[in-house]
């Protein structure tokens, strides 16, 4: 069966190269690559014509102008001949088994496929996304991941172009709200690196996403860390709580003195709460040394008894992850929602049930 790959690109030589390689050496091989770039004029069509030989016939490119990234993807969905379709942009990129876990999961049904997915900085993973289907009206899934029978575009319509940047968000929600089946694959399918479009322009994503949501009659809220609503958040802090357990650790602190920290305490169980002995924050005001009951310290204060440090941030843990990780020989760090390799990410995928 052919799989149809599509890469969307303009000025991309920084990581185009390595999106490239990832298609090229998928391990599932029948697979037609299609790229489409906006008039680049840096190097990007150099490096993309370095790899043609390389892909035999199988990499067809177009090189004209557009009207966007939604309106450069339709041109590579009209042009894509196979079964199956996937779209990874030019400074994202597919894990090796990826084609193959899609097409190992799809039964020639009308089905979205899409996988697990981790947000990267400098190569590092910054955060797991293994978002639901089930909550669309609250996030989207990670996109780079989905892969959509081409008989789905031909029958419910290609990306809205009058979008920006949530077009995807409403394509999926389209599908959804016409009763089109999803499926989860429990591997880690594509990575996502940190500072496009839609990361660099976090207002206007917000905006346009919010608009969307009230055009498909949702409720226009911004993404949630509600456990009630958001399933990833209530599988990641219940996997806390068992982790704490198994351990057995007693001298606990959570760093972090914001809503994600009231949340979280709200949501643990007492018997996790009575081995909490402090909430650490960057700077202890002499005034106000209390949180939620507990006593406020610095770091530096705080690792002469801990024996674990939770860090409670959705938005900034892996940043304060890397503030403090010259303790990971003496204190146990927990991340709640990165991890350090796919491997780890794909043990966690194992167990969420979607």
């Amino acid at each position: 069966m052919k799989v149809s790959i599509i890469t969307v690109c303009l000025n991309s030589e920084k990581y185009i190269e390595q999106t490239i390689q990832s298609v090229l050496n998928q391990i599932y091989k029948d697979i037609e690559y299609i790229i489409i770039d906006g008039m680049s004029t840096d190097n990007t069509l150099n490096i993309v014509e370095k790899y043609k030989p390389l892909f035999n016939g199988r990499l067809t490119v177009v090189s004209e102008k557009d009207s966007g990234i939604y309106n450069a993807m339709n041109k590579g969905i009209k042009r894509a001949t196979g079964e199956l379709i996937g779209i990874i942009n030019s400074d994202d990129w597919y894990e090796l088994d990826a084609v193959e876990n899609v097409v190992n999961n799809y039964n020639n049904e009308e089905c979205v496929l899409y996988g697990g997915m981790v947000n990267r900085k400098d190569n590092e993973i910054t955060k797991i996304d293994m978002s639901s289907y089930k909550e669309l009206s609250n996030c989207m899934f990670g996109h780079p991941t989905a892969f959509v029978p081409k008989s789905i575009y031909n029958k419910f319509g290609l990306y809205d172009e009058s979008y920006r940047i949530a077009a995807d968000y409403d394509f999926m929600l389209r599908l959804f709200d016409n009763n089109v089946q999803f499926k989860f694959i429990n591997k880690v399918i594509a990575n996502f690196r940190e500072g496009g479009l839609s990361t660099t322009s976090i207002e206007k994503c917000k905006n346009e996403t919010l608009a969307v949501k009230e055009k498909h009659g949702h409720n226009p809220i911004p993404f949630s860390i509600n456990t009630e609503v958001n399933s990833q958040v209530k599988f990641l802090w219940d996997k806390l709580i068992n982790t704490i357990r198994k351990n057995n650790w007693n001298k606990i602190f959570i760093y972090g003195c914001g809503m994600h920290t009231k949340k979280l305490l709200r949501y643990i169980p007492s018997d996790i709460k009575d081995k909490i002995m402090g909430i650490i924050d960057r700077e202890v005001d002499k005034k106000n040394k209390v949180f939620e009951g507990y006593n406020k310290l610095t770091i530096e204060e705080a690792q002469n008894y801990a024996d674990s440090i939770i860090i409670s941030s959705f938005d900034y843990e892996y940043e304060i992850y890397n503030r403090i990780n010259y303790l990971n020989d003496k204190v146990n760090i927990i991340r709640i929602y990165g991890a350090d390799t796919v491997q780890e990410v794909n043990q966690i995928l194992n167990d969420r049930i979607m």
